[in-house]
């Protein structure tokens, strides 16, 4: 009985990292947050994973946000650019 319990709560690091990148679109269970957090507590090398997968899950957001923003700019003159055409072939 106690150990379906344990093995019911403990998860391989295979799962524990697939649950840390879940975890970081915000789509794991409250069970599985728990189970998630009790494996990090005895494992060494997934916290490292989790610290290594933040960084770089940070760097691609912001790197997204910049190239949104580049973009944008881009668009907008590109659209003065086309109005100013428009406007120069009335």
């Amino acid at each position: 009985m106690i150990k379906r319990i344990i093995h019911k709560l403990l998860l391989s690091c295979q799962e524990a990292t697939l649950l840390l990148e879940l975890k970081g679109a915000n789509q794991i269970s409250v069970f599985q947050n728990i189970r998630l957090s009790l494996h990090l507590t005895i494992c060494s090398i997934c916290r490292i994973y989790k610290q290594k997968s933040y960084v770089i899950n940070k760097y691609f957001e912001d790197k997204i946000h910049d190239e949104a923003i580049d973009n944008q700019a881009t668009i907008e003159r590109l659209k003065e650019k086309i109005n100013r055409s428009l406007s120069a072939n009335k």
